[in-house]
């Protein structure tokens, strides 16, 4: 397994066996996944779809929509540019950070 190179990733597969729900084991594997770089933390993505299988329908939360980013706008939140994967940018190579 590539994961086991990172030791923050190391017992993944462990913790998520031994996690007493899907939330704990996802909450587990999201603060390992913290602590390692973009790289690391897309090979992980393949040990997470192997132990937890896919999100059960209507799991994951819904995206802000077009007016949800007016009325936050409105609200004086400002709206800015940020990833299309959502990298640890402090964890990820520069060069990949600037793309």
């Amino acid at each position: 397994m590539a994961c086991a190179a990172h030791p923050a990733l190391a017992r993944l597969p462990d913790v998520i066996a031994a996690a007493p729900s899907r939330r704990a084991a996802l909450r587990a594997a999201v603060k390992a996944l913290k602590q390692v770089d973009t790289e690391a933390r897309e090979q992980a993505e393949t040990v997470l779809a192997d132990a937890l299988g896919p999100p059960p329908p209507g799991a994951l939360p819904r995206f802000l929509d077009w007016p949800g980013v007016r009325a936050l706008a409105a609200a004086g939140i400002e709206i800015g540019g940020h990833t299309a994967s959502h990298p640890i940018l402090p964890r990820t190579a520069p060069a990949r950070a600037r793309d």
